[in-house]
Order: structure tokens, then C-alpha cells, then sequence
């Protein structure tokens, strides 16, 4: 009876915080009984409590070695030792303590805990499928495997796990949170919608799970409804910055631009430290053409971290929309190394106005492709389908609207032969309604809006339809829909026009080039086979629609003599070195003026400020604003001569020139996109504008500003050879490009691998 007294004694003593004095008596009464294990763990605790931890382990190690069944020995055990740190013994002991009492929850929680440190998901799904054997009813711990499955990306094991959690506690809301979280990540919104809904059921003012509503809404293309979920995702979770990011995207994808910088300056101001906050800021800035804001806030972001995937890119390819050009030089040298180092430093078509190595640019898209398209797991390549009649062809594009890309193709899609070929159209790009738009609608079999639908079901879609060829018109430029070829859209996918450049993918069969462009040494850079086309690549309308107004030099800003050397290409392709080969230009011609395209104050002061630098006076540079593609064909006629940029040439912009009657004079490189111009002076039969030294192009520029007699008679043979080159005869390049159709199609039905193809000349 004295010992039961003073064992309640010690008891109280602990339970009050008086673990000293517990101890104090306590150990009289161990030596009456050293048998007691009871006695031992108390004590042990009451160690711990005054923090001498090692102590406290003996005491606990002194009970097991009287009872090996006391399962709470074992658990205080693995208190201590989770405490020190010692993880791994720590889970050994909690372990036992959970065999010996499988209905204790705590241990079951406590064992999630210390895997949590050791954040090992391979080890979590082997220690939970071992509680879940003795102990299936655990909904906690089927919960906790699923999180460790979708860490370990084992998709259809945590969706499996989630569900049996579910199904053990119907009313947990954060299992069906989790489980609309992975199915949403594998683009099953509407499944996801499903189970979002359900959590918000149990729990109406959980932030995260309506903030979660809100990204599976926007996937749905649901927007105002996505809208409405993160505002009441904000009136419950007013401090969460993640909410405010996603509403200032979706705000930015419906152009509500002012709104969607307010959300994220919101962010910013809740989560200062968050690089990621400024960068997507500062993309969002250069959307809009803002570079001088956008600039600032990805030197924020690199200030907080440099480390950022693909954030120094950004940073650099801002300063060449803005023309500036400081430490260029060294953040180029710096680039090419993240790159060869096969890091995530710069998109693919950012380099492209940068660096003229085919090697790193192929690498630079293996890189992106790998982080952001990765070949589908889902999907396997498509056998070739045998019983169409025709041909089935898809073309893919953001573009089907008043967009360079139909400037250059809405001719062909109405010339295809519709006796040999079915084409179709995967529109995702805005639903503009001008007349591009209207035109080339009118020339598919089908014209198909998936906008709203994710890369894997447009690919579905295109399987359903039996697509034989689906041509890829984006490549890695703004909008285009990379995951839609990563799932296999058709057993045939194509790089076509719009990316000069390879994609780095082993789902991509073929790119469609010239021998100008692709040179026999650097095919081994594209993972693409090549499309030989026999003069250029570059698809283009027969003819276009031109204003007939009578424009004067004084209209539109240029002096009423002196030769006018211009170049319309976009500022970001300008590099120092193409701009201080210009201003030599100018030094060498008198009263010649340089005539570019730029619509940003910020980049016009910048520019104007450089070329004073080089002693030209800025009122040289006039600056050509946006006009109506048919206005801007029209303003053309009036330059003199079209000097072109490396690495990145003027494509576009090169042939419109070339229609109107303006010699364009390049410097061929030696990447895809450095040899366009070259490709198309080849194709209109003028090569003589084609040099290969800095020396060359610049010397070559003057000779023809001071040799009127030589600079007529290259402009007469060009106006001559119009009529008949093949740059503009869309009906022949039509009939060459189903000619590369029905080769890599006769291939893909013969069980052959894709190979290069040489396109025979129809005009010969």
C-alpha cells in the first residue's frame, strides 16, 4: 500500500511538471523493485523531461530488458532518440512499440513523422505497407502512402492509396484534396473537379483546397469560375501568396494585364524572398512589351536567386528586346557553359538570337524539352494507320490568325490536293476572327478549337481521328503545345516553320529544311531526319495584298535624300556586333540613314544613345512604328537596301523585302536560323548578296550605297526574277512539300524508320 502511495506520488509530481522531484523518489523505490519496468520508463521520462536524454535511454533500454513486450518503452525510446536525431533507431523502436500495439494510432502517426525527416519516400512506402498488413484499417497511414507513391511520381499507386483512405473515412477532406491535386497534375480535370468539390464539402473555408478549385477551374477553361474560386480562396487564406500568383496568371491568360500585376505585387509584398514571384512578374512585364519593368523585376529575382531554372535566359534575352548590350559578352560565355554543363539556363528560341552554334542550340532544346516535354509515359508511339484512302494531315498552330505564319502559309493549305490529302486543323491560339483567319478556315476539311482541352487530349482527339502526319507549326515559340507531340498525336510528327531549329526530341521525325540551311556536317545536331526541300524551306503566298497609297520620305520619317539601309527585324536580334558593323556603315556612306523596326520608347533611347557612342548622330536611326501588314508592305519600297542580323536573320521579314523589290544582304552563319536569308536569296536566285566575313557584308553594303549603277542592276535582276523564282511560287512548294508527304508516309507504311528525304524538283 506505501508503494502504491508513493508511486501516485511520483505520478502527480511528473503530470505537474515536477519531474526532479519525481526522480527523487523514485529511485528508492527502484530499489525495492528492479524488476519493475513500469518503474524504469517513468523514470526514463522523467529524464528526458529535465533534459539529460542519454539517461533517459538507459531507463528505457533497463525496461525493455525487463518486459520486451512494453510498448510504450519502446515509444518513449523513440521520442528520445527522434530528438537526438537518431532517426533510423528511432523508427526501430517505434516500429516495435506499433507490433506490439497495432491499434495505438500515435505510433502509426509518429513512424509517418520521423520518415517525414527522413524524407526517403522509398523507405515511407516500405515501412507503411508493412502497418498497413497488420493494421489495414489505418486511414492515415493509406493517406501518407499516397503522398509517398507521388513523391516517388508512382501516379496510379497514390491515386490507389488516396482512394483506399477515402473509402476507410469518407469525410477526409485532405485525401480528397491530394487526390485532386494528382489528378489534375495528370491532366484530369474533370476527375479532379470531382473530388476538389468533395473536400470543399467537409471543410467550406479551407483556402487551399479553393485555391486548388481555382487551377482545376482554369484547366476546365471555367475562367470566371476559376476567377471566383481564388477570390474565395483569398477571403479564407488572405496570407497566402500562392493564390494570389495563380489568379494574377489566369487575369494575365484572359489579358486583364493591370489586374494580374496588382495579384502579383500582392504576392510579392506576402512572399518578398520568393524569386519565382518576380520572374513570372517580369515575364508578364515583357508580354506586354514592358522590358524596361520586366527587366527590373528579373534582376530581383536573380538578386534573391541566381539559381532560378532558366532565369539568367530571360534576364539576357530582356536586355536585347531593350539593346542593351553590357556584359553581354561575359553572360554569353556564361550561358554556353550552363548549357554544355546541361543546365536549365535559357529556352531554345531565346538563344537563337545569341549564340550561332548548332551544337549548343540542339543541346539548349534537349535541356527544355526534357525539363518541360518529356516523352509520354502514357503514350507509346502510334503504328501506322492502313486503310485510309487519303492521307490524313494535321497541322497544330496558336497561329491561325492575322500572324506571320499565315502571311506565309494560307495559300498552301488552300493548294493542297484534296484528292490525295484530308488536312485538318488543332487550333489553340486565340479565336481572332479577321480575315486570315476566316481564310484559312475555308480551305480544311475540319477546323478544330481545342484550346480548352490539355496536350493529352488533344492528342487523344488526333488519335480518334486517325491523323497519319501531325505538323508541329510552333516548335518552342510563345504558345505552341509541345506536350500534344510528347503524347503522340500521330505516328508521324513534323518541325515545320515556325521554330528554326531541331526540337531535341526523339518524337519529332522530321524537320523540313534546304541544303542551305542544314549543311551535311550538321545534321548530326538535329534529332530530327531531314526534308530537303529543293530551293527554301520557307512556304510562301504567290501573292499578297499590298496598299496602293503613295507614301512620300517625308510621311514616314526619312530624309528626303540619302540612301536608306534599313532592317524590320524585331530589336532582340540585334547583337553589338551586327550594330557596330552598322554604325561603320553609316561613318563610310554620308547622308545615309539606318531605318529600323521598334515600337518601345525604353529601346529607342537605348539604340539612339549607342549610336552616338560611335559618333553617329541619333537623328541617323528613324524608327519605323507597327503598321497593317499590307501598309507595312507598301512602306518597304521606299528602303534602299535591307541589312540583315546574325545570329538570328531576319525570315519574315527577309521575303517581304524581297517581294517588294528590296535586295536583302546577309551574313551566313552557321545555325539554322543564321542561314535563312541565305536560303532565300538562293531561292530568288541573287546569292551575290550572300558574304561570309564581317568584313565582307560591311564592305559590300557601302560598294552598293555609293554604286548606284552596281545596287540597279542587282534590283533589276531581282524584280526579274520574281515572277518566276521559287521563293513565290506556292503552287510548286505545295506539290514538293506533299511530295516529302507521301515519302515519310510510304516509309511509316513499309515498317520503316524515318530517314532523310531529298524532295526531286517539280520546277525542273
Amino acid at each position: 500500500m506505501q508503494d502504491k502511495n508513493q508511486f501516485d506520488l511520483i505520478i502527480s509530481l511528473f503530470s505537474n511538471g515536477k519531474a526532479q522531484e519525481a526522480l527523487d523518489q523514485l529511485d528508492p523505490l527502484i530499489k525495492d523493485n528492479p524488476n519493475n519496468a513500469v518503474l524504469f520508463n517513468i523514470s526514463g521520462a522523467c529524464y528526458a523531461h529535465i533534459g539529460e536524454p542519454i539517461m533517459a535511454i538507459k531507463k528505457y533500454e533497463l525496461a525493455i530488458e525487463i518486459d520486451s513486450n512494453y510498448s510504450e518503452a519502446y515509444s518513449n525510446l523513440g521520442i528520445t532518440l527522434q530528438e537526438l536525431g537518431e532517426l533510423e533507431n528511432a523508427l526501430e523502436s517505434f516500429e516495435k512499440a506499433f507490433s506490439l500495439k497495432p491499434e495505438k494510432i500515435e505510433n502509426a502517426n509518429t513512424i509517418s513523422s520521423i520518415l517525414e525527416e527522413i524524407n526517403d519516400p522509398n523507405i515511407s512506402v516500405e515501412y507503411y505497407q508493412k502497418i498497413i498488413k497488420s493494421s489495414p484499417g489505418l486511414y492515415i497511414v493509406h493517406f501518407n502512402l499516397g503522398i509517398a507513391y507521388q513523391k516517388l511520381n508512382f501516379v496510379d499507386e497514390a491515386i490507389n492509396s488516396y482512394k483506399d483512405a477515402i473509402n476507410l473515412h469518407p469525410k477526409f477532406a485532405d485525401a480528397y484534396l491530394n487526390l485532386g491535386i494528382i489528378l489534375e497534375d495528370s491532366e484530369k480535370s474533370a476527375e479532379a473537379l470531382v473530388n476538389l468539390e468533395k473536400a470543399i464539402e467537409i471543410e467550406p473555408n479551407n483556402s487551399v483546397i479553393w485555391n486548388n478549385l481555382g487551377i482545376t477551374l482554369k484547366s476546365l477553361e471555367r475562367i470566371d469560375d476559376s476567377i471566383k474560386n481564388f477570390e474565395k480562396a483569398i477571403e479564407h487564406g488572405p496570407d497566402d501568396s500562392s493564390i494570389y500568383y495563380n489568379l494574377g496568371l489566369t487575369l494575365r491568360d484572359i489579358n486583364r494585364i493591370d489586374e494580374a500585376i496588382i495579384n502579383f505585387e500582392k504576392a510579392i509584398l506576402l512572399d518578398p524572398h520568393n524569386g519565382e514571384l518576380y520572374l513570372h512578374l517580369g515575364e508578364i512585364y515583357n508580354s506586354i512589351k514592358s522590358h524596361r519593368k520586366a527587366l527590373v523585376a528579373l534582376e530581383k529575382a536573380y538578386s534573391i536567386n541566381p539559381g532560378i531554372e532558366f532565369l539568367l535566359g530571360s534576364i539576357v534575352n530582356t536586355k536585347m528586346d531593350l539593346s542593351l548590350w553590357d556584359e553581354l559578352s561575359d553572360n554569353l560565355n556564361i550561358l554556353t557553359s550552363k548549357v554544355t554543363n546541361n543546365e536549365k539556363a535559357i529556352t531554345p528560341f531565346a538563344l537563337m538570337a545569341l549564340i550561332d552554334d548548332p551544337q549548343v542550340q540542339s543541346k539548349a532544346s534537349q535541356i527544355y524539352a526534357n525539363f518541360n516535354y518529356p516523352h509520354s509515359t502514357y503514350e507509346s508511339k502510334i503504328k501506322p494507320y492502313s486503310n485510309h484512302k487519303k492521307i490524313r494531315i494535321g497541322y497544330f498552330s496558336a497561329d491561325f490568325h492575322n500572324h506571320p505564319t499565315m502571311h506565309l502559309m494560307a495559300e498552301l493549305f488552300e493548294l493542297h490536293d484534296k484528292r490525295k490529302l484530308e488536312i485538318f486543323a488543332f487550333s489553340f491560339g486565340p479565336n481572332q476572327q479577321d480575315r486570315w483567319r476566316k481564310r484559312v478556315v475555308l480551305s480544311f476539311d475540319k477546323f478544330i478549337e481545342v484550346s480548352s482541352k490539355s496536350d493529352s487530349e488533344i492528342s487523344m482527339l488526333s488519335r480518334e481521328m486517325e491523323i497519319d502526319i501531325a505538323v508541329n507549326l510552333g516548335g518552342y515559340t510563345h504558345s505552341s503545345r509541345t506536350g500534344v507531340f510528347a503524347n503522340f498525336a500521330a505516328p508521324i510528327q513534323i518541325n515545320f516553320l515556325g521554330f528554326p531549329g531541331t526540337m531535341g526530341v526523339n518524337y519529332i521525325d522530321y524537320i523540313v529544311a534546304d541544303h542551305t540551311l542544314i549543311t551535311s556536317e550538321n545534321e548530326n545536331h538535329f534529332s530530327e531526319k531531314i526534308v530537303y526541300m529543293p530551293h527554301s524551306y520557307q512556304s510562301n503566298l504567290s501573292h499578297r495584298e499590298i496598299s496602293n497609297e503613295t507614301l512620300s520620305r517625308q510621311e514616314l520619317g526619312l530624309p528626303d535624300k540619302g540612301f536608306i539601309f534599313s532592317c524590320f527585324n524585331s530589336p532582340h536580334k540585334i547583337t553589338p556586333m551586327t550594330f557596330k558593323s552598322w554604325m561603320r556603315i553609316l561613318k563610310s556612306v554620308e547622308g545615309s540613314v539606318l531605318w529600323l523596326y521598334c515600337n518601345n520608347k525604353d529601346t529607342i533611347s537605348n539604340i539612339s544613345k549607342t549610336a552616338s557612342k560611335f559618333g553617329i548622330d541619333e537623328n541617323r536611326i528613324i524608327y519605323a512604328k507597327r503598321l497593317p501588314v499590307e501598309e507595312h508592305l507598301n512602306r518597304i519600297k521606299k528602303a534602299d537596301l535591307f541589312l540583315d542580323t546574325l545570329p538570328y536573320n531576319a525570315h519574315t521579314t527577309a521575303s517581304e523585302a524581297l517581294r517588294m523589290g528590296v535586295p536583302v544582304l546577309t551574313l551566313i552563319g552557321n545555325s539554322f536560323a543564321s542561314r535563312v536569308a541565305a536560303s532565300l536569296l538562293n531561292a530568288v536566285n541573287i546569292p551575290e548578296l550572300i558574304t561570309y566575313t564581317q568584313v565582307e557584308y560591311e564592305s559590300l553594303a557601302i560598294e552598293l550605297a555609293l554604286n548606284s549603277e552596281k545596287l540597279g542592276n542587282i534590283k533589276r535582276k531581282l524584280i526579274n526574277n520574281l515572277p518566276t523564282s521559287a521563293l513565290f511560287d506556292c503552287r510548286t512548294y505545295t506539290k514538293n512539300l506533299e511530295l516529302a508527304f507521301d515519302a515519310m508516309h510510304q516509309r511509316s507504311q513499309s515498317g520503316l524508320e524515318p530517314d532523310h528525304i531529298m524532295v526531286r524538283d517539280l520546277m525542273d
